[in-house]
Formats: C-alpha cells, sequence, structure tokens
C-alpha cells in the first residue's frame, strides 16, 4: 500500500504510520530528498519514556518496524524530544529500563530512585515520576 504523499514548497513528504507506540498510533514524516525522518514521539533522545498508557510491548515492535523502514533510506531522524540527529536514538529508546516484572523488583519509589540514578541526564522527568511509575506501581488506595 503506497503511504500519503504530501509536497511543500516542492519537496515530497511521505506520511509512513506506525501502530500503537507512546500513544495508540503514532505517524512520521519521511523526507526521501533529505533521508531524513520526523519521528515524532516513536523515538526519544535521553529523555524518560512516558508510559501512562502502558504501551511499552508495542512500542518496542515499532521501533523494529522504524529501523526496518529507515536501513539505507534514513540519514538523519529529528525526534519530537529532541533535536537532529542520526537515527541513534533507537538504542537509547529501546534501552531505557522496561517496567515488564518491576512490581517485583520493588516497590514504586525504588524503581523511580534507581532509574534517575541511571539515567541523570534524561529530560522530561516527570514522564517517569508522574505518569510512567504511577501507571505500573499503583498507589494502594487506587482501585
Amino acid at each position: 500500500m503506497a503511504e500519503p504523499i504530501l509536497t511543500l514548497e516542492g519537496v515530497k513528504l511521505e506520511i509512513v504510520e506506525f501502530g500503537e507506540g507512546e500513544s495508540k498510533h503514532i505517524a512520521a514524516v519521511y523526507i526521501p530528498e533529505l533521508k531524513s525522518l520526523l519521528s515524532a514521539d516513536l523515538v526519544y533522545n535521553q529523555a524518560h519514556l512516558y508510559l501512562q498508557a502502558r504501551h511499552l510491548e508495542s512500542w518496542l515492535v515499532r521501533l523494529n518496524e522504524l529501523e526496518t523502514f529507515a536501513k539505507d533510506r534514513v540519514v538523519r531522524s529529528i525526534q519530537g524530544t529532541e533535536r537532529p540527529q542520526v537515527l541513534n536514538s533507537l538504542g537509547s529508546t529501546r534501552l531505557h529500563p522496561r517496567f515488564r516484572g518491576r512490581n517485583k523488583d520493588g516497590d514504586a519509589k525504588t524503581v523511580e530512585q534507581q532509574m534517575l540514578a541511571k539515567y541523570p541526564e534524561y529530560h522530561v522527568r516527570q514522564f517517569l515520576t508522574v505518569f510512567s511509575i504511577p501507571s505500573y506501581f499503583p498507589s494502594p488506595s487506587a482501585p
């Protein structure tokens, strides 16, 4: 199936759709002429993941799909959370601590402290502390 194509000032922009990742649906913009991809929030660069919706497993699948798409056609990626760079943030996003089975590893506070210590340079700390940790470690008083 052909991807939707837009043209802006003579430059072809291809809309590449991905399934569930950070959110239920992700669309990226590929600029063939520049070998560039505007990957939106599919790829993070030195940022804590936003996992409130608990889509981590599908997000990892989307990263594999993105990597396949990008092979031999993307030289530069512009992520939603940082400035342009080579498409090397896939590993950074994948390596961010996974929450699977974390409930067995300790309480929310312990996991939060471990993650902040391991990734002190990561920004959007509130993604971790306000959204992701509470989603994976709900308060005992929560229904």
